[in-house]
């Protein structure tokens, strides 16, 4: 092979690298104190009294809402859970976390089910309290380039906690805000009789509603979203949307395999490329010829 053909293959794969490079914002694998058993996940838990807790790229935007009891329900839950484990989904109790959270044992497997559709390597998700006096928003901090196109992509599913019966339609609303390095605590008109909103942002996107009959799991599946980078530094948050009948009781939100990829680029972006591999070739065969005529008059 030589340098001139190498160099085209090396555009191509540069080219193909820009198409399919992707961030997956993974979670932390649950830490337990010493002496909990029968838990199948953790509370989001720094360590460190703060309004903010961590579970891998993840921090939980708690601003203290619930002032009643000071609890958070914001968890790192296992995936395939035994029975025993779903009765303590939220595992240890953190500050400003609640603990032993359970899903509705009387549901099918009280995790969403069909947990196979998920990428390979999922092990974990959030867990989320649909209700805003307990859960809180979820966020993670993206570091893009600004002008190219990204499609965002999570696993969304929805279960109750144990005892709740109600019928939801469970949606998670997606902000992205810009040129920030941290979260806020967000609840918007609908959600909370008093409305938070520090930065007025409205949600980018709305996933699909998830139907919950009530004591009851909803499969996960998958939602789509393309947006274009307008700063280096951009937030990504989650916010839950639950819409039920009398009485709230509000069901969990799950949320699992967040990624971006950077989209396809642009019609002009290929056309550059392939008129710079038209160009590599051209001079390749130019001095191929060149040195074939120089050899002619050599030895005539």
């Amino acid at each position: 092979m030589n340098r001139f053909t190498f160099a085209a293959l090396l555009t191509l794969f540069c080219a193909q690298a820009t198409l399919t490079a992707s961030t997956l914002y993974t979670l932390s694998t649950p830490t337990l104190s010493a002496g909990t058993t029968a838990v199948g996940g953790a509370t989001f838990d720094s360590g460190t009294a703060s309004p903010t807790y961590t579970s891998g790229m993840w921090t939980e935007d708690f601003s203290g809402t619930n002032t009643s009891t000071g609890e958070q329900i914001v968890c790192t839950v296992g995936l395939g859970l035994t029975t025993d484990e779903q009765k303590e989904t939220c595992g240890n109790a953190g500050p400003g976390s609640a603990a032993h959270i359970g899903v509705d044992e009387d549901a099918t497997t009280g995790q969403p089910s069909n947990s196979s559709i998920l990428p390979n390597g999922t092990s974990y998700y959030v867990e989320d309290d649909g209700d805003p006096a307990y859960g809180a928003p979820v966020s993670t901090l993206m570091n893009l380039i600004v002008g190219d196109s990204y499609q965002l992509s999570f696993y969304q599913a929805s279960n109750e906690e144990d005892g709740n019966d109600k019928a939801y339609s469970d949606s998670w609303l997606v902000y992205i805000l810009p040129g920030v390095t941290a979260g806020e605590y967000i609840c918007p008109t609908g959600i909370c009789s008093t409305p938070v909103d520090p930065g007025s942002v409205a949600p980018v996107f709305t996933s699909t509603p998830m139907a919950n009959p009530g004591a009851s799991e909803t499969p996960w599946e998958l939602q789509t979203y393309t947006f274009k980078a307008t700063n280096v530094n951009e937030i990504l948050e989650f916010v839950t949307d639950a819409v039920g009948t009398s009485g709230f009781q509000p069901p969990l939100l799950d949320l699992a395999a967040v990624t971006t990829n950077v989209a396809s680029p642009e019609p002009g972006t290929w056309l550059l490329t392939i008129l710079g591999i038209g160009l590599v070739f051209a001079a390749g065969k130019l001095r191929r010829r060149s040195g074939s005529a120089y050899k002619r008059v050599l030895y005539r």
